[in-house]
């Protein structure tokens, strides 16, 4: 499932990306003429230019931080996914908070083989703190699901 959503996201995301590129490139407007309403039409025709540079001075930015935290980590993820080589922490959870961005919980582990804690968004709510938990997960966006959970 969670790999579902970050196809999701890299397609809606890449099309934003390539939409934009093409608008920049065939040097058209993002808000063109055709698409404004008529009562505005008069406002918005002799101000054209310095909207549209505007909104691309805004957007731009936008779509190229969107692209670098989701699509970039989840195209490096892509042939671990392929192969099925995911990464496995197991360990006690440290603890649990709400992701928002994905609607998950945000579990820390500390992992049991080499010491180091490891924070992982999953769709998973009934780790506890103390609680023995295996998760498997992608090592670039550290999404994952879990394996194995034992109460403590």
């Amino acid at each position: 499932m969670f790999q579902f959503k970050r196809i999701l996201e890299l397609v809606v995301f890449t099309w934003l990306f390539v939409w934009f590129v093409y608008k920049l490139i065939a040097r058209k407007p993002l808000m063109p003429l055709s698409s404004v309403k008529p009562s505005f039409r008069d406002w918005y025709e002799p101000r054209l230019k310095v909207v549209d540079t505007i909104l691309k001075l805004i957007v731009g930015p936008v779509i190229a931080i969107c692209a670098w935290t989701y699509v970039l980590p989840f195209t490096l993820d892509i042939p671990d996914m392929i192969t099925g080589n995911y990464q496995y922490v197991e360990g006690t959870v440290l603890s649990k908070q709400y992701d928002s961005r994905y609607a998950n919980r945000l579990i820390k582990v500390e992992d049991e083989d080499t010491g180091e804690t490891v924070t992982i968004s999953c769709d998973y709510n009934k780790a506890n703190k103390g609680d023995y938990i295996k998760i498997k997960y992608l090592k670039h966006t550290k999404e994952g699901v879990v394996v194995e959970h034992k109460k403590k």
